[in-house]
């Protein structure tokens, strides 16, 4: 039983004790509230579980994705693989705005870039078609470097 459901039990305990009159208005009004309580405190401990269970099938799903990455691209990427996805260290953060979407300019397929993922030349090799989609990047004129 979660926190929230023994905390609705309580409560719920409480107002049993208290001898409502559920027949008039204001008893009425409590008691569905009560229940109303009861309910939610399940419903979230439902989506708790079921929130567990995606993140640990996501986990399976990010392990398997980099096998297979590694399986089309190990020949020709000479290690830029494990430093774009690495299994033991690979956690999304949707919190982190660090994902770009990109077309490329070649085969016009859209492209997921990271800036980890972009070389030296300011460039980075699309998955699709293999060449070298070369980055520009525009930055505010305020900016000065140090």
């Amino acid at each position: 039983m979660s926190e929230l459901s023994k905390r609705a039990a309580y409560i719920k305990g409480l107002a049993d004790g208290l001898d409502l009159d559920t027949n008039s208005g204001e008893g009425k009004i409590i008691a569905q509230l009560l229940e109303l309580a009861g309910d939610m405190a399940e419903e979230i401990e439902s989506l708790r579980i079921s929130l567990d269970e995606t993140d640990e099938l996501v986990d399976e799903m990010s392990g398997d994705l980099l096998d297979i990455m590694h399986e089309m691209y190990d020949d020709e990427d000479d290690g830029e693989l494990d430093d774009i996805m690495d299994d033991d260290d690979y956690e999304y953060d949707d919190d982190e705005d660090d994902l770009y979407e990109i077309e490329c300019p070649h085969c016009h397929e859209d492209v997921m870039i990271e800036f980890d993922m972009i070389d030296e030349d300011n460039a980075i090799i699309c998955p699709n078609c293999h060449e070298e989609i070369p980055l520009e990047f525009d930055f505010d004129d305020d900016y000065e470097e140090e």
